[in-house]
C-alpha cells in the first residue's frame, strides 16, 4: 500500500489516483518534516 501527502495542485491528484491507494493532499494548514526523526523513534520503519 503506497501514500503520497502532497501540497501540489488539485490536478496532480489524478495523475497520482493511478500510482497509489491513498492521497493526501493539504491546503497548506501542516507542518513539514523538520528531521528531528520523533516519528521514527515512535514508528520505526513506518
Amino acid at each position: 500500500m503506497k501514500t503520497i501527502i502532497h501540497d501540489l495542485d488539485e490536478k496532480y491528484d489524478v495523475m497520482l489516483k493511478g500510482k497509489c491507494q491513498d492521497i493526501i493532499s493539504t491546503n497548506g494548514k501542516y507542518a513539514p518534516c523538520q528531521g528531528c526523526f520523533g516519528c521514527w523513534t515512535k514508528h520505526p520503519a513506518e
